[in-house]
């Protein structure tokens, strides 16, 4: 459970932040793969596709679930009291997309290709717009879904 001094995220809450940036990433990440790869993979590989992209999706999405946690306690408590479903969407989307440009994985990534030698590949770049563009997709829903549901159980802005 990631806490402050009175405004938390619990872990059922926390799963699901996990479940939706691992659901999101799995599902762009084996998308791209399968429309980018050359020569192009056959359909009935695309069951083992999606449960690789979704091994290493979890590995993102438990650094950012916390990144995304922080998010919703920080705007819970701090965000403007009239915020609309809108606004949070807007607000995630922006977070998560920025998270993501910046996530520690991509960054390890970028600096190793940069450093080596030969290319690493994927290459940084399109890994980092992938994630990136996971993260705002998974941002615009998991801020306007749990920032409403810790106001109302923390009882702030009541």
């Amino acid at each position: 459970m990631l806490t402050t001094d009175h405004v938390r995220v619990t872990w059922a809450e926390w799963t699901g932040i996990v479940v939706t940036c691992t659901v999101t990433g799995a599902a762009l990440g084996a998308a791209s793969y399968w429309e980018w790869h050359e020569p192009r993979i056959p359909v009935g590989y695309l069951p083992a596709l999606a449960l690789g992209a979704l091994v290493v999706s979890f590995g993102f999405a438990l650094v950012a679930s916390v990144f995304a946690a922080i998010l919703v306690i920080v705007l819970s408590t701090y965000g403007t009291r009239l915020t609309s479903k809108v606004a949070l969407t807007v607000a995630g989307a922006l977070a998560g997309a920025a998270f993501g440009a910046v996530h520690p994985f991509v960054v390890v990534l970028a600096v190793a290709s940069w450093v080596s030698a030969e290319s690493i590949s994927p290459a940084p770049t399109s890994l980092g717009t992938l994630v990136a563009a996971s993260g705002l997709i998974s941002g615009a829903l998991i801020v306007p879904t749990y920032v409403p549901r810790v106001r109302a159980r923390e009882g702030i802005w009541e």
